[in-house]
Protein backbone atom coordinates (compact mmCIF):
# COMPACT_ATOMS: atom_id res chain seq x y z
CA UNK A 1 0.00 0.00 0.00
CA UNK A 2 2.77 2.31 0.67
CA UNK A 3 4.70 1.62 -2.36
CA UNK A 4 1.60 2.21 -4.09
CA UNK A 5 1.26 5.55 -2.74
CA UNK A 6 4.91 6.41 -3.17
CA UNK A 7 4.46 5.68 -6.96
CA UNK A 8 1.60 7.75 -6.94
CA UNK A 9 3.14 10.39 -5.01
CA UNK A 10 6.10 10.47 -7.50
CA UNK A 11 3.85 10.47 -10.22
CA UNK A 12 1.54 13.16 -9.08
CA UNK A 13 5.15 15.45 -8.21
CA UNK A 14 6.25 14.98 -11.44
CA UNK A 15 3.33 15.65 -13.44
CA UNK A 16 2.65 18.67 -11.12
CA UNK A 17 6.23 20.07 -11.72
CA UNK A 18 6.11 19.90 -15.67
CA UNK A 19 2.56 21.88 -15.61
CA UNK A 20 4.01 24.51 -13.38
CA UNK A 21 7.08 24.80 -15.57
CA UNK A 22 5.08 25.08 -18.64
CA UNK A 23 4.65 28.53 -20.04
CA UNK A 24 2.58 30.56 -22.70
CA UNK A 25 4.73 31.26 -25.78
CA UNK A 26 3.70 35.02 -26.82
CA UNK A 27 3.12 35.35 -30.46
CA UNK A 28 5.67 37.70 -30.94
CA UNK A 29 8.57 34.91 -29.33
CA UNK A 30 10.49 33.27 -32.24
CA UNK A 31 9.15 29.62 -30.93
CA UNK A 32 5.45 30.77 -31.69
CA UNK A 33 6.16 31.64 -35.22
CA UNK A 34 8.77 29.18 -36.00
CA UNK A 35 5.92 26.35 -34.68
CA UNK A 36 3.13 27.88 -36.59
CA UNK A 37 4.89 28.52 -40.11
CA UNK A 38 7.38 25.55 -40.07
CA UNK A 39 4.37 22.97 -38.92
CA UNK A 40 1.40 24.39 -38.81
CA UNK A 41 0.60 26.06 -41.82
CA UNK A 42 1.97 22.81 -43.77
CA UNK A 43 0.15 20.56 -41.67
CA UNK A 44 -2.93 22.51 -42.25
CA UNK A 45 -2.23 22.90 -45.51
CA UNK A 46 -1.70 18.71 -46.32
CA UNK A 47 -5.09 18.15 -44.78
CA UNK A 48 -7.14 20.48 -47.15
CA UNK A 49 -5.00 19.33 -50.04
CA UNK A 50 -5.24 15.66 -48.50
CA UNK A 51 -1.50 15.10 -48.92
CA UNK A 52 -1.04 12.32 -47.14
CA UNK A 53 3.08 12.20 -47.60
CA UNK A 54 3.10 15.56 -46.45
CA UNK A 55 0.92 14.92 -43.52
CA UNK A 56 3.50 11.88 -42.84
CA UNK A 57 6.38 14.66 -42.91
CA UNK A 58 4.69 15.96 -39.84
CA UNK A 59 3.52 13.41 -37.46
CA UNK A 60 5.90 10.96 -35.28
CA UNK A 61 7.13 7.42 -36.05
CA UNK A 62 4.31 6.56 -33.42
CA UNK A 63 1.60 8.45 -34.14
CA UNK A 64 2.64 7.14 -38.10
CA UNK A 65 2.40 4.26 -36.94
CA UNK A 66 -1.23 4.21 -35.15
CA UNK A 67 -2.60 5.01 -38.36
CA UNK A 68 -0.21 3.61 -41.08
CA UNK A 69 -3.40 1.83 -42.79
CA UNK A 70 -5.01 4.76 -42.55
CA UNK A 71 -2.09 6.82 -44.81
CA UNK A 72 -1.18 4.06 -46.85
CA UNK A 73 -3.84 1.70 -47.57
CA UNK A 74 -6.42 3.67 -47.65
CA UNK A 75 -6.73 5.07 -51.18
CA UNK A 76 -9.81 7.05 -50.44
CA UNK A 77 -8.51 9.07 -47.49
CA UNK A 78 -6.76 11.89 -49.49
CA UNK A 79 -10.34 12.50 -51.30
CA UNK A 80 -12.26 12.14 -47.78
CA UNK A 81 -9.24 15.15 -46.40
CA UNK A 82 -9.39 17.66 -49.64
CA UNK A 83 -13.81 17.16 -49.60
CA UNK A 84 -14.04 17.41 -45.03
CA UNK A 85 -11.64 20.45 -44.99
CA UNK A 86 -12.38 22.18 -48.29
CA UNK A 87 -13.54 25.32 -46.69
CA UNK A 88 -12.51 24.83 -43.20
CA UNK A 89 -10.25 27.54 -41.47
CA UNK A 90 -7.51 26.16 -39.30
CA UNK A 91 -6.42 28.82 -36.59
CA UNK A 92 -3.74 28.32 -33.90
CA UNK A 93 -4.81 29.93 -30.65
CA UNK A 94 -2.15 29.10 -28.49
CA UNK A 95 1.14 27.64 -27.81
CA UNK A 96 2.45 25.95 -24.20
CA UNK A 97 5.96 24.83 -23.85
CA UNK A 98 7.49 22.58 -20.93
CA UNK A 99 10.79 21.31 -21.02
CA UNK A 100 11.21 19.19 -23.49
CA UNK A 101 7.75 19.31 -25.17
CA UNK A 102 5.18 22.06 -27.06
CA UNK A 103 1.56 21.74 -26.73
CA UNK A 104 -0.79 23.61 -29.16
CA UNK A 105 -4.25 24.11 -29.28
CA UNK A 106 -5.80 24.47 -32.65
CA UNK A 107 -9.25 24.98 -34.24
CA UNK A 108 -11.38 24.59 -36.93
CA UNK A 109 -13.79 26.37 -38.19
CA UNK A 110 -16.25 24.81 -40.72
CA UNK A 111 -18.72 26.77 -42.69
CA UNK A 112 -21.79 25.36 -41.14
CA UNK A 113 -20.67 27.02 -37.57
CA UNK A 114 -19.14 23.64 -36.25
CA UNK A 115 -15.69 24.46 -34.60
CA UNK A 116 -13.57 21.68 -33.89
CA UNK A 117 -10.74 22.23 -30.67
CA UNK A 118 -7.61 20.14 -30.41
CA UNK A 119 -4.59 20.63 -28.25
CA UNK A 120 -1.49 19.17 -30.23
CA UNK A 121 1.26 17.52 -27.89
CA UNK A 122 4.41 18.14 -30.15
CA UNK A 123 8.30 17.11 -29.88
CA UNK A 124 11.53 18.21 -31.83
CA UNK A 125 12.22 15.60 -34.46
CA UNK A 126 14.14 15.15 -37.76
CA UNK A 127 12.18 15.64 -41.48
CA UNK A 128 13.49 13.77 -44.53
CA UNK A 129 16.03 16.25 -45.18
CA UNK A 130 17.61 16.14 -41.36
CA UNK A 131 16.30 19.65 -40.67
CA UNK A 132 14.96 19.86 -36.68
CA UNK A 133 11.22 20.47 -37.02
CA UNK A 134 8.44 20.12 -34.38
CA UNK A 135 6.17 16.99 -35.17
CA UNK A 136 2.96 15.72 -33.46
CA UNK A 137 3.44 12.70 -31.41
CA UNK A 138 -0.40 13.81 -29.65
CA UNK A 139 -4.27 14.73 -30.69
CA UNK A 140 -6.30 15.36 -28.05
CA UNK A 141 -9.83 16.27 -29.33
CA UNK A 142 -11.51 18.75 -26.91
CA UNK A 143 -14.99 19.93 -29.14
CA UNK A 144 -17.67 20.00 -27.67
Amino acid sequence: MRVAFFVWFVFFVCVSFNILNAQEISRSDLLYKNVKSDTFVPLFRAFKNGDVDAIKEYISDDVYEKNKVLLEQNKEYPNFLRNFYRDAIFQVRKIVKSEEMVFVDTRVRFPDGYQGVTKVQLKEGKSKTGDTIWKVINFVDNSQ
